[in-house]
């Protein structure tokens, strides 16, 4: 599956004080009560740090191991700025591979204020193991869901269902 392993190492190596830094920033920023006792990274390190995620960012960038770094490293800093790290702590535990997509946050919210099942779902995979994301144009009122939910709420449901999904992926690697 990873043609490019070099590119692949380099990027890993690259990005290593990054996320060492990122992990030492999270034991830092939780209180130890909310991180599970025994792992000493974050809760999404798995995620983070799968060949999957890092070979995603090299194909985006073209296998350029600096531009991949770089947009590893403004992915990180995103994260960190909207703590989605605590959001994901604080609302399930990512190894818990069944959660049903109504156990989100805010689903409830979302799913009244856009139709039953909202306005995106997850299909299934790509043979790759890559989670095809539909939206469906035309199902819901995305100003009228605005205005019944907050984006901050939506940001959130969307990201964690993301990275629920992100982890299936690197439990079956």
């Amino acid at each position: 599956m990873f043609e490019k392993c070099n590119e692949l190492k380099e990027l890993r190596k690259e990005l290593q004080m990054d996320l060492d830094g990122y992990a030492s920033w999270m034991s830092l920023s939780l209180p130890s009560s909310e991180l599970e006792s025994e792992v000493e990274t974050p809760a999404t390190a798995p995620m983070l740090l799968s060949d999957v995620r890092m070979y995603r960012f090299l194909q985006g960038n073209g296998y350029d191991v600096s531009a991949a770094a770089t947009a590893f490293r403004k992915m990180l800093e995103w994260r960190k700025s909207n703590n989605i790290e605590k959001d994901l702590v604080s609302h399930f535990n990512l190894y818990e591979m069944e959660l049903k997509q109504s156990n989100l946050p805010n689903a409830k919210e979302i799913n009244l204020a856009s139709g039953s099942n909202g306005p995106w779902y997850d299909a299934g995979r790509t043979h790759d193991g890559h989670v095809v994301h539909i939206e469906v144009i035309g199902s819901g009122d995305p100003s009228a869901m605005i205005e019944t939910v907050s984006e901050q709420k939506i940001i959130q449901h969307h990201v964690i269902s993301r990275a629920r999904e992100g982890n299936k992926i690197v439990a079956n690697s």
